[in-house]
């Protein structure tokens, strides 16, 4: 049977968790990067289902992302971070995320971002889209890709990858207490998880 809110978690190989018999599949890298206990951000047995009305759609997409770095071509979405020290961008086509810390006024320090968060690439792609960016309260970020949902610790560590509800790419992230939405193709899809969100 299709699991298709499976979780994948790095580290291992796979097998079936006796409370959620939720498929884990090895990513690449290792067990020790994986430090945070598992099932910190997603609840057990829990999976998407379709939400919303017409009316309950996603925001306008905003007008396009300037870039803070001439490294960062093409940036397709945005985050502040919760403690609101750090910006963290995702692009077209890339490799891993960009974190630029920010002043009082919220500008990137100038020329001082970093490559941050690697994501997940499959064999033989070279670089993901990210369209859409999210945290939690732990600090844990979401990075919406076509290939799911990769949620990073607060170091830029990935703690795994929550598959999407259907095909495509995810337009919008977003909280609605502790159930995390997501948009694909103008529906909205929700699951509950066991973190809690803010905006």
């Amino acid at each position: 049977m299709r699991v298709p809110s499976a979780l994948f978690l790095p580290g291992f190989h796979m097998c079936r968790l006796v409370a959620g018999l939720l498929p884990l599949i090895a990513l690449s890298g290792t067990a020790s990067a994986q430090d945070m206990p598992l099932f910190t951000f997603a609840l057990d047995g829990e999976g998407w289902r379709k939400v919303g009305e017409a009316a309950d759609s996603p925001r306008p997409k905003p007008e396009p992302l300037s870039s803070p770095h001439p490294e960062v071509s093409d940036p397709t979405a945005v985050l502040v971070s919760r403690d609101g020290g750090t910006v963290y961008y995702g692009t077209r086509s890339g490799q891993h995320l960009w974190a630029f810390p920010v002043n009082k006024d919220g500008q990137p320090v100038s020329a001082s971002g970093a490559k941050y968060a690697p994501l997940r690439l499959h064999k033989g792609e070279k670089s993901l889209a990210v369209t859409s960016l999210l945290t939690d309260s732990d600090g844990r970020i979401y990075a919406g890709t076509p290939d799911g949902i990769q949620v990073f610790d607060p170091t830029g560590r990935l703690s795994g990858v929550l598959l999407l509800p259907a095909k495509g790419s995810p337009e919008e992230l977003r909280w609605d207490g502790s159930e995390l939405t997501v948009w694909i193709g103008g529906q909205k899809y929700a699951r509950k998880m066991n973190a809690k969100g803010i905006q």
